[in-house]
């Protein structure tokens, strides 16, 4: 597999049509894409025939897949489009790391939706791999891609862990809830030199989303910040490092 190529070739359309969305990319390409609702068990499909490029979408799957899943039928047609001559590539999961082709596509993938600057800037305000995967409306596991295939091309940033090659199969719950881990974690220790008394939340003036995290007094920022949909995410944020939650603390960081 040739890193240097694909990264190239990604990057190559995002300064060509000046986007990173997979739809006008493909229709500026002269890419045919059909929503099918009859594709019930597919995700998409990636077909080359008698010199048509056509991409055939499921479009019951949410949002955030669907771009997923177009940009990666868009790594097809760039990377693997002679594959494609006949029955085309279909797409039952995203994530088979088993499979060349499939990776391959997935990493051209990860360099078109992902913006190197813009999850270097989520890091460095201390997001965590889940929530800056929630900030770049991208699933865990590409972003896990852009991490391994960034260092691939000489950075040194931190994998936590390997993508995982079960995620996204093709039924309808797995789509839909976009379920990542679901394994035990013990609590982890508080950050120095933060205390329980720092943890903070604050709404973005930009896009309204709120954010939990340890407040740095000297930055003026929070540190260690994860994304708050509900109660239930503050809850979670405190259990995570084994601090105790009263209902008056809750109520107040939900206001703040």
């Amino acid at each position: 597999m040739d890193s240097y190529r694909i990264y190239n070739q990604a990057n190559s359309l995002i300064r060509q049509y000046k986007t990173t969305d997979p739809l006008e990319i493909a229709e500026s390409m002269g890419i045919i894409v059909h929503d099918v609702p009859e594709l019930t068990d597919l995700l998409g499909m990636y077909s080359y025939k008698w010199k048509k490029r056509m991409i055939l979408m499921n479009p019951n799957i949410n949002e955030v897949l669907y771009r997923m899943v177009l940009g990666h039928e868009i790594g097809h047609d760039q990377l693997h489009r002679a594959l494609a001559d006949g029955e085309g590539l279909r797409e039952f999961e995203l994530f088979d790391m088993n499979d060349m082709v499939e990776y391959e596509a997935n990493a051209f993938n990860a360099h078109l939706l992902i913006d190197k600057d813009e999850m270097d800037a989520l890091f460095r305000d201390g997001y965590d791999l889940a929530a800056a995967a929630k900030m770049l409306k991208v699933n865990i596991n590409l972003l896990l891609i852009k991490i391994q295939e960034m260092n691939k091309l000489g950075m040194n940033l931190k994998l936590p862990y390997s993508p995982d090659a079960r995620f996204f199969r093709h039924t309808t719950e797995e789509v839909n809830t976009m379920k990542l881990f679901h394994r035990k974690k013990e609590s982890l220790p508080i950050p120095e030199p933060f205390t329980v008394a720092d943890i903070r939340t604050e709404a973005s003036t930009c896009t309204g989303e709120r954010t939990i995290g340890f407040y740095d007094r000297g930055a003026h920022r929070l540190r260690y910040a994860e994304l708050v949909r509900s109660e239930k995410d503050i809850r979670v944020f405190y259990e995570k490092y084994g601090a105790m939650l009263d209902d008056s603390t809750l109520q107040r960081l939900m206001q703040e």
